[in-house]
């Protein structure tokens, strides 16, 4: 193959090519803008593997939305929906902290006086009800269920909607360039492990961070680099972009030349090589590796405004840089493996969610360097180059979303 040689300005224009200002991730008044946006947003709260029977449940923190925690069920009628976390009676946790993720089936008691909430949510059981009744008022336990978002599921992912009238359904958030394209990929996995991590950096920046591969080089040189840098493509350039109007995808380069180490090599005798084993069976759905490059390794596929998956022939990290303050976030990353079939491959899948660990780490480091150094006021603007074009709809995507909200209300008096 010869070297990706993709003008990404010519193919975006809109994007332009000034540097980009820092404001978007030092700014508090910024953040707050943001805030607004995001509960008016359908985001990703989770999967449904997280809570597969009915009446399993987890708990979600997501600031931006609550400040309370949320409670994701899995209802005795089979349907999803995610409440806040607050007993109507007096506002206790309904579920404490120290119990994220377990199984209620048979509904959520209340440890301060008892009340007891179904899982679909109603109030099911008030002790000594009728005192109630005596108060002066009237009091049907109709009036009390647990408030809820807007809930929906596409490819076991969960979504939520705090608008009580979303401007835009789930399909139209997700795009028409993903959610048919996608059907039955992100639902075939099995999953692996979950790692959590507060990082002191702006929640854009994790996005950014994995939106380009031009740092692999030297970054990440003793863990992945010869997998994604070739004779083909000496700088790990993207193979292609395919930016939406809020959402975007990203192809990038696999090193079939590769020579395993040593240790690679016994993970991948009897299992598959993590970064350039190709699909030789049509398994991929049309979303994904839209070019047909022979020489793939994974595509990054962004949900605006802040779910990343990263995803391959055998394996899928679900990155969610959840936004705490201006320059701290919650990154969480879920990653799913197909169903070993036997004791090699899964070895194998041991060894590449290692080498996917590592890397998230040595990213993590950095982005808190740079967070800290922006803050300082020293530079007002990022150059950014041809390779970079993901970053640069990252920051576009986001200023034209607050733009277009604040047109609205501004319209709407």
């Amino acid at each position: 193959m010869n070297k990706p040689n993709n003008n990404f300005s010519v193919e975006y224009p809109e994007l332009g090519t000034d540097p980009i200002s820092v404001e978007s991730v030092i700014s508090e008044a910024y953040f707050e803008r943001e805030r607004k946006l995001f509960q008016q947003s359908w985001v990703c709260v989770g999967r449904v593997d997280e809570a597969p029977n009915p009446g399993d449940y987890f708990l979600k923190r997501f600031e931006m939305l609550v400040e309370a925690s949320l409670l994701v069920v899995h209802g005795e009628d089979g349907v999803f929906r995610v409440f806040n976390n607050i007993c109507r009676h007096r506002g206790n946790s309904l579920v404490p902290t120290q119990f994220p993720q377990g199984s209620r089936p048979k509904g959520f008691r209340c440890k301060f006086h008892a009340w007891v909430f179904s899982t679909t949510g109603e109030l099911a059981f008030v002790p000594d009800e009728e005192q109630w009744c005596l108060s002066g008022n009237s009091f049907d336990k109709a009036d009390y269920a647990l408030p809820q978002f807007n809930t929906e599921v596409w490819e076991g992912f969960i979504f939520v909607n705090k608008d009580p009238n979303p401007r835009k359904s789930l399909r139209e958030t997700i795009g028409e360039e993903f959610y048919e394209p996608m059907r039955g990929y992100y639902s075939g996995f099995d999953y692996s492990l979950t790692w959590h991590v507060d990082i002191n950096c702006n929640w854009k920046m994790i996005l950014d961070s994995f939106g380009e591969t031009i740092h692999v080089k030297s970054l990440h040189k003793f863990h992945i680099t010869d997998t994604v840098v070739g004779p083909d493509n000496p700088d790990s350039h993207l193979l292609s972009a395919h930016l939406h109007r809020r959402n975007r995808s990203f192809s990038t380069f696999a090193n079939l030349t590769h020579q395993p180490t040593p240790a690679e090599a016994i993970a991948y005798k009897y299992g598959y090589a993590t970064w350039t084993e190709q699909d030789t069976a049509g398994q991929l759905p049309p979303g994904l590796n839209p070019g047909n490059h022979e020489a793939w390794a994974f595509d990054g596929v962004v949900i605006f405004p802040n779910l990343l998956m990263v995803s391959s022939n055998y394996w899928m990290a679900v990155f969610r840089p959840i936004p705490i303050a201006v320059n701290k976030t919650r990154f969480e990353i879920d990653y799913y493996v197909t169903k070993p079939t036997n004791a090699g491959e899964r070895m194998c899948q041991e060894y590449a969610r290692c080498a996917v660990r590592d890397a998230v780490r040595e990213d993590a480091e950095i982005l808190e360097n740079c967070q800290e150094n922006l803050m300082a006021g020293v530079i007002t603007h990022l150059p950014l180059s041809n390779q970079e074009v993901v970053l640069r709809h990252n920051h576009w995507s986001m200023d034209q979303a607050l733009q277009e909200m604040e047109d609205q209300e501004k319209a709407n008096g």
